[in-house]
């Protein structure tokens, strides 16, 4: 194959350079089932056959509301290679929002998980006039025999273009209602190009997948690994991550930060069940981990993380499966000082950044000379950028979308009359090359004195306490910014008990408070006088997807708890 020029070419191009036995794989009765890369194709060709059947026509639209697994990346392709436009949604979302999704697509059919998702979306169909049936995504299965109507697929496909909408993802913001965003193919294979210039591995190396593939980030990191040769493996729940990680033993996988510190606080925690000498060496090896400097490492450091690895930091790198070659990284920033643990224990960190509105990379850190640690890397080579006079990050490029769907009112206000794409982040350049986050425009604020707030950069320091789940500043028109807390439950009842305290109500405790004050203090420190924290709340709450307060990627809805303290 030539060119690529629509994403389900990817799986016929794969089939071709770099072919597989194993190219997707899932759990299906605690056995891990293959399916190769021809066979994706046929069952691929086979479900487009089966679409037409239902009468599905160019510019329709089908929803999938799944969690990851091979018959999703199936259904996305065989609609979308004859001429369907696929809509994703959360599986986990709440009625009101898949209602509204389903509603204001106006989707044909919908694709569900399971059985409670098929009878609560099929109520619904007297309030969604264009739905007209929903399917159960398993039990569609994989057909069987050869393909009938594949000359009726080929001749659909001469009739596409690359500019074609190949989907629209609702934003599932921090704030405000979910927008449409309509990506064609053009879009996506550009961050599937661009990408491919950065990620290390080989073709046939393992990947595990567990972020939402409704996500446009997991999305077209699939379509990544698949243009790459790579094989993919499912995780079966996130309850089960470290099973699956111990039996896949990945060379790479994707994550959002608030994993990856979870991963670094399970690490920080077990180290402080140690007694004695071993505690003791423990303590040294992370101390000598936070210290790592990618470019300005000492020949007498080099020697103490040499014994830092050998005694405590491959432990942690083993915990992953021993043979990680990179983590992916994006949806929001990694704090530096859990990046430079990773760096130490000889687990590389790729730091990208990017919005469903870019399809969605704009830029990624990779090695050897495009890493800067607390930057997301240089900028993708498909990809130009511009820092607005206000700081807002502004981009052009193929990736960027085509607009936000029946809202052009809107579209027209995020561009430039130029053409450049507002993305409403604030960044800067560092060294000529590196991309920065600052913050987002939308979410900053001025005090009384007229400082402005960033508060990201602060919530990023606070939540990077072991104590710490997640963390809001406020403060507009104040005199100093405030801080609203959520503590890690299960870390800080632990804690707690072994600090010798009867566990009542942790959210009054005076040492869990004394240790939130010390906390503050601490970052404080690093702080300009204006940004300093006056105060803490801390709410009674664990944030969720299921109460509204999270993100499908476990970002925290500013909105939704500023509302909750309002009505407090």
């Amino acid at each position: 194959m030539n060119k690529i020029k629509f994403l389900f070419d990817i799986p016929r191009f794969n089939a071709q350079k770099h072919p597989l036995e194993k190219l997707l794989l899932q759990k299906e009765k605690k056995e891990w089932k293959a399916v190769s890369s021809h066979e994706f194709i046929r069952l691929m060709d086979a479900y487009s056959e089966r679409l037409l059947s239902l009468g599905v026509k160019k510019g329709d639209k089908i929803a999938i509301m799944s969690s990851a697994c091979i018959e999703w990346n199936l259904l996305d392709l065989a609609i979308q290679q004859i001429g369907g436009i696929v809509i994703p949604i959360f599986p986990n979302m709440i009625v009101d929002d898949y209602k509204f999704i389903l509603k204001h697509s106006e989707s044909r059919f919908c694709f569900v998980e399971n059985d409670g998702l098929l009878q609560s979306v099929s109520e619904l169909a007297n309030e969604i006039p264009s739905l007209e049936e929903v399917f159960h995504i398993k039990l569609w299965g994989f057909p069987s025999g050869e393909i009938e109507n594949s000359m009726a697929i080929a001749e659909i496909k001469q009739i596409l273009q690359e500019d074609d909408i190949a989907t629209i993802i609702y934003t599932s913001g921090t704030g405000g209602d979910p927008k449409g965003v309509m990506l064609t193919h053009r879009n996506m294979l550009a961050s599937v190009f661009g990408g491919s210039e950065r990620i290390p591995g080989f073709p046939g190396c393992r990947v595990l997948s567990f972020l939402p593939i409704s996500h446009v980030y997991e999305r077209m990191m699939i379509y990544l690994y698949m243009y790459m040769g790579y094989s993919v493996y499912y995780a079966e729940s996130l309850l089960k991550i470290a099973d699956n990680v111990k039996e896949v033993k990945p060379h790479l996988f994707s994550a959002v930060p608030r994993f990856i510190e979870k991963v670094y606080e399970k690490f920080i925690a077990t180290g402080g069940q140690l007694g004695g000498f071993k505690k003791i060496i423990f303590s040294w090896s992370i101390r000598v981990a936070e210290r790592f400097d990618l470019a300005h490492n000492s020949f007498w450091y080099k020697i103490k993380l040499f014994f830092a690895r050998k005694l405590v930091l491959s432990k942690f790198k083993q915990a992953l499966g021993g043979e990680i070659i990179t983590i992916s990284s994006a949806s929001a920033t990694l704090p530096i000082e859990i990046a430079r643990v990773f760096f130490a224990a000889d687990i590389p960190i790729m730091e990208g950044y990017g919005l469903t509105e870019t399809s969605p990379t704009i830029s990624v850190s990779y090695a050897p000379d495009g890493l800067k640690l607390g930057t997301t890397g240089p900028v993708l080579s498909n990809i130009e950028i511009r820092i607005s006079e206000e700081s807002e990050i502004w981009v052009k490029g193929d990736a960027v979308m085509k607009g936000y769907y029946k809202l052009p009112e809107l579209s027209q206000e995020v561009f430039t009359p130029d053409g450049w794409f507002k993305t409403g982040d604030l960044g800067e350049i560092i060294d000529e090359k590196f991309l920065k986050i600052v913050g987002r425009k939308n979410t900053s604020f001025k005090l009384s004195n007229g400082k402005f707030i960033h508060p990201e950069k602060i919530e990023s320091l606070l939540a990077n306490s072991v104590w710490i789940d997640y963390a809001l500043i406020i403060g507009e028109n104040e005199k100093q910014p405030s801080a609203v807390v959520f503590i890690a439950e299960d870390y800080v009842i632990d804690r707690l008990k072994k600090m010798g305290e009867f566990v009542d109500d942790i959210y009054t405790n005076s040492k869990l408070l004394g240790e939130l004050r010390a906390l503050i203090n601490s970052v404080n420190k690093q702080l300009n006088s204006w940004e300093k924290i006056a105060d803490f709340r801390l709410l009674p709450i664990v944030p969720n997807i299921e109460n509204g307060m999270l993100t499908p990627t476990l970002k925290l809805k500013r909105s939704v708890v500023i509302n909750y303290l309002k009505a407090k």
